[in-house]
């Protein structure tokens, strides 16, 4: 009574394998170069069917016809199963070489497995590989095409056991993908922008796992009560080209989590690629605002005989500003920083048959505080500081050509203001606002309001 061979052949419907592999290797039609040697072969001669010659050409003359589809026997002789170990890459006198382990439960009274894997050509299927096994696995090494195999036992009399219908499956070209290039390289919680990292590479494809993974995952541990994650996190949408060279992820605010994270590509086949630092910060750590703007000036109080001989009218509209603020402190209530605030204005006026010229150079350095009232996108500022004003080449020039003056000189003076701030496009602002600074010159204090409509950009 013949023996029915109890399990299934271990083979993946999918293979995929990496064309460079391919192109160091060609399976050869002989039986001799599509697989490793780590199977044992031995001839057999049973009476009622001569056991194939492992040495004979595995390309054998005859081409079988493709059948349209797997048999429909629901109790063959010999069943095949759909698993498979995972490939690896092995080393081979010609080079690399991608190899798939397949194995199959041992039958009890089988002596001998016969394998043939056969490769679709164009409307006819020709023989790639035959191999007679005495171990129930065999590694083999094929190229990217549409294939179909079978497996006979025979036993320990060298006699045809049993043998399985034709099953079909694909093997692939597995692609390898890169990332050139990636923007942004961080999410900031506290700047609202659209969460979407838009990559740059090649072999994007469309059945690619595109996630972020973050570092140091391993080490953390789950909040009490909470199962340990596996640190990925992954967009809700992958928006991809057909050319498979930029991809989109598109991430929802609520599924963010602080922390670094590189950029995982896995390719089918298992092929993949990873790129970072990517950035997820609970905070922006600090903030630079850099700004130019016109700031005229207006003379408040003085000495008013005096003064007028200096600012006549009491408005001076040749004056510009500039203001460079760091924010380290970050708080609830609002932020907190620094801010370096230097001017100039330029003097010009006739008075009493004569021309009054000067430079008014001020630098402040203030205390800043911002209250944000839309998240990173309109801000109040309020300023006080210490800093010094001088009066730069002070001269009367007289109608008769006389020259009197060429003085200079400097006091001590203070800054308060406040302003606006809103971001407009990006991280470019507009800011608006008053400055009030007294000038505490011990002969002719003066106290002057500052306008100022800038233009900056926030780092």
């Amino acid at each position: 009574m013949v023996n029915k061979l109890k399990a299934g052949f271990i083979l993946s419907c999918l293979l995929l394998l990496p064309a460079a592999l391919f192109a160091q290797f060609e399976p050869g039609y002989s039986g001799g170069d599509g697989d490793t040697a780590d199977e044992t072969a031995a001839p057999v001669s049973p009476p009622n069917r001569a056991e194939p010659d492992p040495a004979a050409p595995a390309s054998a003359p005859g081409q079988t016809d493709p059948d349209p589809a797997p048999p429909a026997d629901p109790d063959p002789a010999v069943r095949t199963g759909s698993s498979v170990e995972s490939p690896r890459f092995q080393d081979d006198e010609t080079g690399m070489l991608f190899v798939q382990h397949l194995e199959w439960e041992a039958s009890e009274y089988a002596s001998r497995y016969e394998v043939v894997v056969e490769r679709r050509q164009i409307n006819a299927y020709s023989q790639v590989l035959r191999r007679i096994v005495e171990v129930p696995f065999l590694d083999v090494s094929v190229r990217a095409g549409e294939y179909r195999y079978k497996i006979s036992s025979f036993n320990i009399l060298g006699r045809l056991d049993a043998e399985s219908d034709w099953e079909y499956f694909n093997v692939i070209q597995a692609m390898q993908p890169s990332i050139f290039n990636y923007s942004p390289q961080n999410f900031y919680f506290d700047r609202p922008s659209l969460r979407i990292i838009q990559l740059e590479g090649i072999n994007l494809l469309v059945d690619s796992e595109i996630y972020l993974l973050r570092r140091g995952w391993e080490n953390e541990e789950p909040p009490e009560g909470e199962e340990a994650g596996d640190g990925r996190l992954l967009p809700r949408e992958v928006r991809r080209n057909e050319l498979g060279d930029t991809a989109q992820l598109v991430f929802a605010e609520e599924d963010l989590i602080a922390g670094i994270y590189d950029i995982i590509v896995i390719n089918p086949g298992g092929l993949e690629t990873a790129r970072g630092p990517f950035g997820i910060s609970v905070a922006k750590p600090f903030d630079i605002n850099v700004s130019l703007g016109y700031s005229p000036l207006v003379q408040f109080y003085g000495n008013a005989e005096y003064v007028k001989y200096i600012l006549d009218p009491a408005i001076v509209p040749v004056s510009f500003g500039a203001r460079a603020s760091f924010v380290p402190f970050k708080l609830d209530m609002g932020f907190f920083g620094v801010e370096l605030n230097p001017n100039w204005s330029y003097i010009f006026t006739e008075t009493g048959g004569a021309k009054i010229t000067a430079h008014i150079v001020s630098v402040h350095l203030n205390a800043l505080y911002q209250y944000w009232f839309t998240k990173n996108i309109l801000a109040f500022n309020t300023r006080l500081g210490l800093g010094f004003t001088s009066l730069l080449d002070y001269s009367f020039k007289y109608n008769t050509g006389a020259v009197r003056g060429h003085g200079n000189f400097t006091a001590f003076s203070f800054d308060l203001g406040v302003s606006v701030q809103w971001i407009f496009y990006k991280q470019l602002f507009l800011e608006g606002g008053l400055d009030y600074f007294h000038f505490a010159a011990k002969d002719l204090p003066m106290g002057f309001v500052r306008m100022m409509v800038g233009l900056g950009w926030q780092f």
